[in-house]
């Protein structure tokens, strides 16, 4: 019982975050894509809404007990995970070349008054928006592995319980 309320749970919180963040990411709100225009904003939340329903084979497997859904869960959120850890990869490899567009939308939005040193805070934002984006990344993955060696524990153990599907 408790493996299936862990692989539920895992399964309910990957569906969460996949939606909120690319709601986050949609609305713009995300400081780790600020630097992105908006094709490629619009790309990086159209992945993780992509990605969103995955947890829910989790939450079924757990809630039914169900091999095949528990299996393709297992497999899913392997994939899911190496795919944001790839997104979180290729968002901090992408500041470089688009840091002029973040510069110039810093700049439009400060207020008249900070308009003298305009170049100085943008740059100051930008560059701790990048530490902040490569510590949330490292987090992120670390979470995710952790949650998966955890998924893949429960998940085993849960498999060798059912005898038949």
């Amino acid at each position: 019982m408790f493996n299936r309320i862990i692989i539920s749970c895992i399964g309910g919180f990957i569906s969460v975050y996949c939606a909120v963040v690319a709601l986050l990411t949609f609305f713009q709100i995300n400081f780790a894509t600020y630097h992105f225009p908006g094709v490629l904003n619009a790309g990086f939340a159209s992945m993780y809404g992509i990605l969103s329903p995955i947890g829910l084979t989790g939450v079924l497997g757990g809630i039914n007990r169900k091999r095949n859904l528990i299996k393709g869960f297992l497999f899913q959120y392997w994939i899911s995970s190496i795919l944001m850890i790839g997104l979180s990869v290729t968002d901090i490899l992408l500041f470089d070349q688009y840091h002029k567009f973040a510069l110039d939308k810093c700049s439009s939005s400060l207020s008249i008054k900070e308009r003298k040193n305009s170049q100085a805070i943008c740059n100051n934002r930008l560059r701790n928006n990048e530490k902040i984006t490569f510590i949330a990344a490292y987090i992120q993955g670390g979470v995710l592995v952790f949650m998966g060696i955890v998924l893949l524990y429960c998940g085993y153990k849960e498999l060798k319980e059912i005898k038949f599907d």
